[in-house]
């Protein structure tokens, strides 16, 4: 592995989508459809360059043991849902050489599964590469109530009803010269089923804010909120033994649940402004920034 080293926060984002069936009819002035997809992301973000260090060496990163470190913010959620949207868009203005046309996709929401960390002020230091000195930091995890645990704490998931709503919206704006659209008959694409004719565009320009929405859950049994100091952690084989922060050690081996079970819960989706740019160099041929 080659680690360059940087001075700024490092943040990972994972996401996967799944297509289910969809169906969509449209004519030159609007068009709608309803579409169906499985959604998942994890997103990490907030670690500081001296944390991303130890982990890229799997701990082990001897010049930098015994020294004090300081982590203002580190976040990790994950979440995993179904939605099903109905699109509708619609031409709103074309006269001269302008188009523009605006959609929006309301969607229903079902949550599948949801879990947060949120670290603050993580004052640590690493004796070695399995032992942790914590100083007094400020922690907050979750689950969903989906997820439960047997006595060896393995999880098992049940479907349940999390509800939620989001929309995307969106425009685009195309610039068609009247020149553009004079072509001789034989350069014309020949019909086939279902094709409509297009006029040509010089450029065009799309923005689009996706995913604004939110998802309620309710907490799991390991949800719960803390301060947390540690004194020779041993992070090798009994993450959750008596070295432990006595909170987790409580939470965890006696299994007492957290203070947070059974309490409501919002998740939200992961918010995007998308914003393109498509220009014609010539026939056929474009250049995109998006």
């Amino acid at each position: 592995m080659y680690l360059k080293t940087r001075d700024t926060k490092k943040a990972v984002f994972f996401r996967n989508e799944v297509l289910l069936p969809g169906v969509m009819f449209s004519n030159k002035d609007y068009g709608w459809g309803i579409d169906m997809k499985v959604r998942s992301y994890v997103n990490v973000d907030g670690v500081e360059t001296e944390l991303a260090h130890f982990i890229a060496f799997e701990l082990n990163d001897p010049p930098n043991f015994n020294q004090s470190m300081y982590n203002r913010h580190i976040g990790i959620t994950a979440l995993s849902w179904a939605e099903i949207g109905g699109t509708y868009a619609k031409t709103i203005w074309t006269g001269a050489e302008h188009f523009v046309a605006f959609g929006a996709r309301p969607k229903f929401l079902l949550g599948l599964a949801a879990a947060y960390v949120f670290v603050n002020d993580l004052g640590y230091a690493f004796r070695d590469d399995s032992t942790l000195n914590v100083v007094r930091a400020d922690v907050e995890f979750g689950h969903s109530d989906n997820f439960t645990f047997n006595s060896g704490y393995q999880p098992s998931w049940r479907m349940g009803f999390n509800p939620g709503i989001g929309v995307d919206i969106g425009f685009v704006y195309e610039h068609r010269p009247d020149e553009m659209q004079e072509e001789k008959k034989e350069d014309k694409e020949k019909p086939w089923p279902g094709y409509r004719d297009r006029p040509k565009y010089k450029y065009r320009i799309g923005v689009a804010l996706t995913d604004l929405g939110i998802i309620h859950f309710r907490h799991g049994e390991f949800s719960d909120h803390y301060t947390v100091d540690a004194n020779m952690w041993d992070l090798d084989d009994q993450t959750f033994d008596t070295t432990s922060p006595l909170p987790m050690f409580n939470t965890f081996e006696l299994r007492q649940g957290g203070a947070k079970t059974a309490t409501g819960l919002w998740m939200r989706l992961p918010l995007a402004l998308n914003i393109q740019y498509d220009y014609m160099i010539r026939k056929d041929v474009f250049v995109n920034a998006t």
